[in-house]
């Protein structure tokens, strides 16, 4: 039943999703190619060249730079509009089905609290990724366009054949992850705890969060980082505040339940 859950979770918001992703990568394409054709045009066959700085002053037709800066415009309000988008997603999409009204169904469910918790935030997470692997990704694309090849592939495949890149990447990743849980946990606990209210509820919840967020932060710039690893340290205190954060939650379902 887990299963089921995480992939609804999934793919309620997948199609909103995949047409954003692909109209990102869509439009890193054509900034790639334009700024491709900007360099040849100019006379720049290489960034490397010694008549870079001196080539480049070359100027496009007035036309093709109010279309390139439009298209970049719309480029630019697509990453904003994702990086929103994942916001609003974790935000609406455990208010609406927990404590709207959505919630008298979600919690009837056969399933558990913390099944139903582990769903909502596997969900989140999934598209966190993806939104951030499609930043890469755009990236990559603009460069290898740029650039005109990718020389580099075989270079760097053979860089991240290296163990220590592996190991690197993967803790990164970890770290990563477990941030990612604990923000968003903290997100759904200042949502419970908004729902304790009858009125004001939005207000409280962001109150709360807000609170939280500086209490822990100003705790962290505090704590003697000095002698220890700090990035283990802070993924070890993402991880004890997710299990601080989920068991709270999971409290506050079972026992505080107040539905709009």
């Amino acid at each position: 039943m887990l299963g089921k859950l995480i992939k609804h979770e999934i793919t309620s918001v997948s199609r909103w999703y995949l047409g954003l992703y692909g109209a990102i990568l869509l439009l890193s394409a054509i900034v790639g190619v334009w700024l491709r054709s900007f360099l040849v045009r100019a006379g720049i066959h290489s960034i490397h060249s010694a008549q870079f700085e001196s080539d480049f002053y070359y100027q496009p037709a007035l036309f093709e730079a109010i279309i390139f800066t439009v298209i970049f415009l719309v480029f630019l309000g697509l990453f904003i509009s994702l990086a929103l988008a994942t916001l609003f997603l974790i935000i609406r999409r455990f208010k609406d089905s927990i404590y709207g009204r959505e919630g008298y169904l979600t919690l009837t469910l056969p399933v558990s609290h913390s099944q139903l918790l582990v769903s909502k935030v596997a969900g989140a997470i999934f598209w966190q990724l993806a939104s951030g692997f499609t930043t890469l990704l755009s990236f990559i694309i603009i460069g290898g366009i740029l650039l005109g090849q990718f020389t580099d592939v075989p270079n760097l495949a053979h860089y991240l054949i290296g163990w220590s890149y592996w190991l690197e990447l993967t803790g990164f990743l970890l770290s990563f992850i477990i941030a990612s849980i604990s923000g968003t946990l903290l997100i759904y606990l200042a949502i419970s705890f908004g729902q304790l209210f009858d009125r004001s509820r939005n207000v409280i919840a962001f109150l709360f969060y807000l609170v939280l967020a500086l209490l822990i932060g100003f705790i962290n710039t505090h704590l003697p980082w000095s002698g220890i690893n700090a990035d283990l340290a802070m993924g070890l205190e993402n991880l004890v505040l997710s299990l601080v954060y989920f068991y709270s939650i999971r409290y506050l379902l079972i026992n505080k339940v107040n539905l709009d």
